[in-house]
Parts: C-alpha cells; structure tokens; sequence
C-alpha cells in the first residue's frame, strides 16, 4: 500500500465506516403520510362477522420504497360515517426510489355503526366515499 491513492481510499472508508456506524437509528425511520390519491374504496360485509364491515382502499403514491399501508380512523366524524386517512410509511429522505406511481392498497374490518351511512377514505390530494 505504498500509492497515495491507496492510502486516501483506506482513510475514506474508515471515515465512512464510521459515520455509518454513529448514524442514530431514529435516521431511517420513515415518516407516516397520507397517501397522493385514493383511486377506489369498497365495502362489504365481513366475513362470518354480520356486525362489521371490511373497508378496502387502493391509493397511489409519487415513487416505490412506501410500506405499511393502513386505514386510519378519524375521530370526531359525522354520525354514522366512517372516516379513514389513507396513510402509508414514506421512504426515508436518503434512500433511492423508483419515481413512478405506484399503487397501494390497505383494508381494515370494523363494526358497522348504528345509523351508518357511509365510508369515507381521505388522501393528501382527494377523497373517496362508498356505501
């Protein structure tokens, strides 16, 4: 290892060995967001449950690396309707995606409420209701 090249490139991967190795865990956490758009939103009743119903939502997103798709209940929503944020774990800052839209669905089953009247699926772009 007597090349000066091979020397700067040694100390550059110790360097960046440990800047890796001291980076706090809390840095790769994704960020939950609403998702850009709900495309489509379903119910129907659960199966072997006549007391609730499945609400089904598929969403697009502006890139690939998003995961964990869900449902979110909003409290405080008029009588008898459902109202779910439509939100997702965006990927980290620093992580390289595929930009594209890419869809995403997310489904949860919950008791049908007296009165009920209707679903409502909200995105960061638009909303959906269904009935």
């Amino acid at each position: 290892m007597n090349h000066p090249l091979q020397k700067l490139a040694l100390v550059f991967t110790c360097l960046l060995g440990t800047a890796i190795a001291a980076e706090p865990p809390e840095a790769k956490v994704a960020a939950e967001r609403k998702v850009m758009s709900v495309e489509e939103v379903t119910v129907r009743a659960a199966e072997g449950k006549p007391t609730q119903i499945t609400i089904e939502a598929a969403g697009m997103v502006g890139s690939g690396g998003w995961s964990n798709p869900v449902l979110r209940p909003v409290k405080g929503a008029a009588a008898g309707t459902l109202t779910f944020e439509f939100v997702a774990s965006a990927p980290p800052p620093d992580t390289f995606v595929t930009m594209a839209l890419v869809t995403l669905k997310a489904s949860i089953t919950v008791d049908k409420p007296a009165g009920y009247t209707g679903v409502v699926v909200i995105a960061r772009g638009n909303s959906k209701t269904a009935k």
